[in-house]
């Protein structure tokens, strides 16, 4: 580490950070599809990079949960899909992120119905509870009453 002369570390000597890049034993493996390229635009807007390859993960090239918050308010305007702030976290490269959305199509999961259907559920047991312990047992049918 250099010092100055007065014993402190000298900021100025030190060498220039490494940004953030690609993996050079990646091969790269350009976008091909219109969605691939627009993922792929998005994180070279973002991260402020030269390239983005298909297999390229948004954290290695710099990415922060910040710039995943931009890059998920960006995707969703700009491609008109439903995304979930976690898939970027979970689809990390261009070509994972882009086969989610794809096979999203813009329509919830099975397993997303299926939580939804089941929070439902969660609630109309802890309503019909609640009016049981006032006294009132609901069925179906009189809970809108």
């Amino acid at each position: 580490m250099p010092l100055s002369p007065n014993g402190k570390a000298d900021r100025k000597a030190l060498p220039a950070p490494e940004a953030g890049g690609a993996d050079p034993s990646r091969p790269f493996v350009a976008p091909g599809t219109a969605i691939e390229q627009q993922i792929a635009q998005a994180w070279k807007d973002l991260l402020h990079v030269e390239r983005v390859g298909l297999d390229d993960p948004f954290f290695e090239l710099g990415g922060n949960s910040l710039l995943a918050l931009q890059l998920h308010r960006r995707l969703t305007a700009e491609l008109g899909v439903t995304l979930a702030l976690t898939d970027l976290f979970q689809y990390p490269t261009v070509r994972a992120l882009a086969a989610r959305l794809s096979r999203r199509e813009d329509t919830p999961s099975e397993d997303a119905a299926q939580a939804g259907r089941s929070r439902a559920e969660a609630r109309r047991t802890v309503n019909r509870r609640a009016g049981a312990s006032r006294g009132r047992v609901e069925t179906d049918g009189d809970a809108d009453e």
